[in-house]
């Protein structure tokens, strides 16, 4: 005698499906739905708050590239492993003037006072 998987005799099953089958697929869509609605107001509050932080980055860019930043001067040092290298003109070291973003300090430029 030959057996038939459950599978087979449950598709063969004219009865139907059950009340608490039905009613489990409907929970675990609805999960899956507000899952899915949790995501895409997760994934929009990301995407705005890199467009306020791309479009201030742009801004104290812009500011800075133009100069119109506050200004103070120094001297420009550069640190190459252990070694430190100050730039001069042979008299002495080369004053320049940094400018910086009142809003975003890690912004800055600097150009070669005249």
């Amino acid at each position: 005698m030959k057996r038939t998987p459950k599978i087979l005799k449950k598709l063969k099953d004219v009865r139907g499906e059950s009340l608490s089958e039905i009613l489990i697929a409907l929970l675990v869509s609805s999960l899956a739905i507000v899952l899915l609605a949790g995501m895409i107001n997760a994934s929009s509050t990301m995407i705005s708050n890199s467009r306020e932080k791309v479009a201030d980055y742009v801004s104290a860019d812009r500011s800075v590239v133009e100069q119109n930043g506050s200004s103070e001067t120094g001297t420009v040092s550069i640190k190459e492993g252990s070694e430190t290298i100050t730039l001069t003109d042979g008299a002495g070291s080369i004053t320049v003037v940094y400018y910086s973003n009142s809003e975003n300090e890690s912004v800055k430029s600097y150009r070669v006072a005249s």
